[in-house]
C-alpha cells in the first residue's frame, strides 16, 4: 500500500542516500563492531548511513512523514538495544525487518483503536445513532465506519 506524495519523498531520501559516497562493508562491520563496544560515535553514524533507508521502508506503511520519523526513532530505539544480540548477516536487511516490524505494530495499534471507536463510539465520545433511529440510518452509519476503516 503506497500513500500519495510517496514518490516525492522517495526521490527526496534517494536524494540524500546518494550522497553518503561509496562506503562499503567493512566501514559498516567496524561501525557494529565500535556501536556493540560502546561508541556512541559510530552508533551515530549507523543512524546517519541507514536513516533514508529506513525511511523509504517506514514510509509507505504509515503514510506520514511526522509519523515515519517517530518510527525510525523507535526503530534507533530497538537497534541499539539489541545490537549486542546481532549475530551477523545482512545489516541492512536485519535494520529493515525491525523498521518493518515497527511500522506494521504503529498500524495494527492504530487500526484496532479505529476499531475499538467504531464498536463503542459513545464511550470514545464518537458519534452514535440513537436508540430511535431508524435500520436505513443505522446502515448508513456502519458503512460509513467500514469505509473510515478501510483508508487505514
Amino acid at each position: 500500500m503506497f500513500c500519495r506524495g510517496f514518490l516525492n519523498f522517495n526521490v527526496l531520501i534517494k536524494g540524500r542516500a546518494n550522497r553518503q559516497g561509496g562506503e562499503g562493508i567493512n566501514l559498516e562491520e567496524d561501525l557494529i563492531k565500535r556501536a556493540i563496544a560502546g561508541d556512541d560515535l559510530a552508533f551515530t553514524r549507523i543512524v546517519e548511513l541507514f536513516s533514508p533507508f529506513l525511511l523509504a521502508i517506514i514510509m509507505p506503511i504509515v503514510c506520514n512523514p511526522v509519523t515515519a520519523e517517530d518510527i525510525l526513532q523507535e526503530t534507533f530505539i530497538q537497534v541499539y538495544r539489541s545490537l549486542p544480540r546481532y549475530r551477523g548477516g545482512s545489516f541492512k536487511h536485519w535494520l529493515a525487518r525491525i523498521a518493518t516490524n515497527k511500522a506494521i505494530d504503529w498500524k495494527r495499534k492504530r487500526r484496532q483503536s479505529l476499531e475499538t471507536m467504531v464498536e463503542y463510539p459513545e464511550q470514545v465520545g464518537g458519534p452514535g445513532l440513537n436508540p430511535g433511529s431508524s435500520v436505513e440510518d443505522e446502515v448508513i452509519h456502519k458503512e460509513t465506519l467500514a469505509n473510515l476503516l478501510s483508508l487505514c
